[in-house]
């Protein structure tokens, strides 16, 4: 922008602006040594200045620090006499047709405080700033430079058709500033709150990264210093301004490795892989160049430097495991390595079917185990499973189903030996659950005595096939209401019985690895 400040203006103008002011002799100055800017002294002036457009009808200026900002650093360059342009910019959006603005400075008294007062007093009543002070503008912005001798003062007055924030912020970079970390930019408090926020992130001042409040450096930004500049929004108000984050720079990554998966049988003859390996970050894993090693009982395995390793027969009663090392651009090598309680074993056998169940999974019935055909020369042995747990003394290639596994599947487990090879075994797939058997009578059930208060009602069953045990509940009536406690063979009867007008048994007659079947009776007044 092309504001023309009054430090760039001609001698004999500013000269004109102070004499008004004062009315006292100008002596261009160099600033002293002491000499700063004054928010505090600038806050006062903007209150005289607001005040002095509400007693003439005009609305206060709208604060924006990006504007406070620029009027700071142009009074400090009019203090000495600089032409130079503040390096802060203002926001675009405003009508540069009215842009309004003044400086001078004032002396009176030998104290800072004294000639504050004496600016403060004569300042916003001088004349020749009514067309900065009154103007239309809707936003402004004092700057106050103090030095041994003087209190400079700028005002600027600006128009923005459309609202800008009135606050904005320097966004900041949170997280660890390092290859493969993740940082976050942190846009920091707008007034009024934005809508939304843009970002742009930069290394070494190229774009490396948008759209995104994150970013993760990656080798190439080794040593680069990373930004991130953010432009806020919000319905109504013009964007921005974009504000860049202080600079950090990237350091060299570090790396995690975790959960080095070896797969594969601990068998002579059978191939070690590495499966999966867990790197962290994750984002590291494609700027990263692993090697490998493979060890026997922790004694370096000459040649074997691949992810795979066939076991040979001197690995034999020996712990394999591997050493994997990660070195990338950009970040600290590192290496893990494998664990395992499981030394090499004997190799496998070669064959291994899945065993078979004949028969049918009824109590009583023989199950039978065909095991398959496994390798010549092997020795077979059984263990049989209800409901997945093995059943006591059952290791024989035929089972009788007996009472206790009835309502549970069976399953036989067939284990070979072989001399010189690793002991393999083989599950069966699971029967249907063992069915129980059923009675060939379950007999008939009867009361006898008399429907009588006092007297005593006895149940029974005749012609069960084959005998069994019973257990008795009485009921009201032929409903289902329980009468409590009437779990008995016999009922003595209350009362409380002859008023129900009958009562029933019903009578349960079991045997282990029978179906359990209910008979029932009635009794009541004749």
């Amino acid at each position: 922008m092309n504001i023309a400040l009054p430090g760039r203006r001609p001698v004999a103008a500013i000269l004109a602006f102070i004499l008004l002011v004062a009315g006292l002799a100008f002596i261009a100055p160099a600033a002293p040594a002491n000499a700063a800017n004054s928010p505090t002294y600038a806050a006062e002036f903007v209150k005289l200045v607001n005040k002095k457009r509400v007693a003439a009808g005009k609305s206060a200026f709208v604060a924006n620090e990006t504007l406070n900002k620029f009027a700071a650093e142009a009074v400090a360059l009019i203090a000495k006499n600089s032409s130079a342009t503040p390096k802060t910019a203002i926001p675009a959006g405003y009508d540069p047709a009215k842009i309004k603005e003044d400086a001078r400075y004032v002396v009176g008294g030998s104290s800072t405080a004294s000639r504050f007062s004496f600016a403060k007093a004569n300042f916003p009543n001088n004349p020749t700033f009514a067309s900065v002070l009154l103007s239309d503008n809707n936003y402004g912005a004092v700057g106050v430079y103090t030095t041994s001798t003087r209190v400079y003062v700028y005002i600027l007055a600006l128009q923005y058709n459309t609202p800008i924030f009135s606050k904005t912020a320097t966004p900041t970079i949170s997280g660890t500033v390092k290859v493969g970390s993740t940082l976050t930019a942190k846009p920091g408090t707008y007034s009024p709150a934005a809508d939304s926020y843009t970002y742009q992130w930069k290394a070494n001042g190229s774009v490396v990264g948008s759209n995104s409040s994150t970013f993760i450096p990656r080798a190439a930004q080794k040593g680069q210093k990373i930004t991130v500049t953010v432009t806020a929004t919000k319905s109504g108000y013009l964007a921005g301004p974009a504000k860049t984050s202080a600079s950090k720079t990237v350091a060299t990554g570090t790396v995690k490795l975790s959960k080095l998966v070896i797969s594969g049988a601990r068998n002579v003859g059978q191939v070690l892989t590495a499966t999966d390996i867990t790197v962290t970050p994750a984002t590291a894993e494609g700027d990263l160049t692993p090697t490998f090693q493979w060890y026997r009982d922790g004694k370096t395995i000459a040649g074997q430097t691949g992810i795979h390793y066939t076991q040979v027969a001197s690995d034999r009663g020996k712990k394999i495991t591997l050493k994997v090392t990660v070195r990338g651009t950009g970040y600290t090598s590192t290496s893990i390595s494998s664990k395992t309680s499981t030394a090499t074993g004997y190799p496998l056998q070669s064959l291994k079917p899945t065993p078979t169940i004949s028969g049918t999974p009824t109590y009583k019935q023989v199950l039978t185990a065909n095991p398959g055909t496994w390798d010549a020369g092997t020795t077979l042995s059984y263990q049989w499973y209800a409901g997945g747990k093995a059943i006591s003394k059952a290791t024989k290639s035929t089972y009788t189903v007996a009472s206790t596994v009835v309502g549970k599947t069976i399953t036989v487990k067939v284990t070979s030996k072989k001399s010189g090879f690793a002991t393999s075994s083989s599950m069966s797939a699971a029967t249907t659950a063992v069915a129980p058997l059923e009675f060939t009578s379950a007999g008939t059930a009867e009361i006898t005595g008399t429907f009588v208060k006092g007297k005593t009602l006895t149940a029974k069953v005749t012609g069960t096939s084959p005998s069994a045990s019973y257990s008795y509940q009485w009921y009201k009536s032929d409903t289902n209401t329980k009468i409590s406690g009437a779990t008995s063979s016999t009922l003595k009867l209350t009362q409380t019985h002859i008023n129900y007008g009958a009562v029933s048994v019903r009578i349960s007659v079991k045997k282990a690895g029978y179906a359990t079947v209910v008979v029932t009776a009635m009794r009541g007044a004749l």
